[in-house]
């Protein structure tokens, strides 16, 4: 069995993909005492959680790192890298071209953020996607129903937090609109948990400020009304339960719910014109509500004639798009359908079909499909 060498100096989304490369490769990990050596410190932590760390685990500096790598780049063995940057700090230029054709490489998934942006589709998309789908473990279902006290009598509605657009953390004293916005939005929530199941998933980066101050930055209605969990667990897991995904366009994690058929999406459209008030974050000013607009009509990106659409500043609405869901479920399934070949050049599949790593879509690939994308992606590694 080919060994896969992963340090842990790496985002916490690494943990189920190595969950499931332990069936493929013997897996050795590596503390690394770095410039962040938080991102060890939660890896750990979560891999001991699924009995994965034994005397598979060596302790290391970037420096005796990196020479070991360059050591070793002549054998059989990979390396699981989702970001040079967070392996290597800014030591790369240390280390062998060779790393490239030894990498197994992950990214976090696709959202509309390259249309809106007017970046190139990647030309591995389909199998991106497919990868995203194929992380999907059935030992995670029992973690999310421990985790957030599912109520079977229930509908389960799951909720995905976005980088930068922030609806759950707390915001300061002088953000008055933004905290009236969110105020208005959770108590909405709040008032749902009465007839459905509400999981809130926050963004794996607040895991670390969490890590080391204890405290989550959550407003005080979140902390009082939901459960606050940075577990990672893969996307597909959560779509399995969830009834309805509310999502961002800007969130991989919630967006890739639109592949699955017969899945409920409710897109939030963010108001970026007042949320440019009060910050000068980038990804925020790269954004205005008259452009997301102009790209609904001109049928670029989602509009409600593909799915359901929710404004942060009028979430009242969600009242009628649920009970609207209810009445008629799969309402926009053709639209869909339509919406995912124009605009990504793929099919879309039953959540079930994308979720089994034997070769459902890729026939090619009769048997561990998971590892024969990852194998595939290698040459791709050093663009991502």
């Amino acid at each position: 069995m080919i060994t896969l060498h992963v340090s842990l100096a790496q985002q916490s989304y690494i943990v189920p993909i190595l969950n499931k490369l332990k069936n493929y490769f013997n897996i050795r990990l590596y503390f690394i005492f770095g410039k962040y050596p938080i991102k060890s410190s939660i890896n750990l932590l979560e891999l001991e959680k699924l009995k994965m760390v034994n005397n598979n685990l060596i302790i290391m500096t970037q420096k005796q790192f990196n020479i070991y790598v360059n050591q070793n780049l002549s054998s059989d063995d990979l390396y699981f890298i989702t970001s040079y940057k967070d392996v290597f700090e800014d030591t790369l230029q240390d280390i062998s071209s060779e790393i490239y054709n030894k990498t197994l490489s992950y990214t976090h998934g696709i959202d509309e953020e390259i249309i809106i942006m007017g970046k190139p589709q990647k030309s591995n998309l389909s199998k991106q996607i497919e990868l995203n789908f194929l992380l999907y473990s059935p030992e995670y279902k029992s973690i999310i129903y421990d985790i957030y006290k599912i109520d079977t009598t229930k509908k389960t509605v799951v909720f995905f937090e976005t980088t930068s657009i922030w609806i759950f953390k707390k915001f300061s004293p002088k953000e008055i609109e933004l905290q009236q916005m969110q105020k208005k939005i959770l108590e909405c929530l709040v008032e749902l948990k009465k007839m459905y199941n509400i999981i809130l998933r926050f963004h794996p980066q607040d895991y670390y400020g969490y890590m080391v101050s204890g405290i989550n930055h959550c407003s005080s209605i979140v902390n009082n009304h939901f459960i606050v969990d940075y577990t990672p667990i893969p996307v597909a897991n959560f779509y399995e339960i969830a009834d309805v995904v509310i999502t961002s366009r800007f969130s991989s994690s919630g967006y890739q719910a639109l592949f699955a058929k017969n899945k409920n999406m409710i897109i939030l459209e963010s108001d970026f014109d007042l949320r440019k008030k009060y910050t000068s974050d980038y990804f925020i000013h790269s954004h205005s509500n008259g452009k997301i607009e102009a790209m609904k009509e001109n049928g670029s990106i989602l509009s409600d004639k593909q799915t359901h659409i929710l404004y942060e500043n009028n979430f009242e609405q969600i009242y009628d798009i649920l009970e609207n869901i209810e009445i008629i479920p799969h309402i926009f399934e053709m639209e869909k359908n339509i919406f995912v070949k124009n605009n990504f050049g793929i099919d879309r599949y039953n959540l079930e079909e994308l979720t089994q790593d034997n070769g459902t879509i890729s026939l090619q690939f009769p048997h561990h499909r998971l590892l024969e994308l990852l194998l595939e992606l290698i040459p791709h590694c050093h663009q991502n």
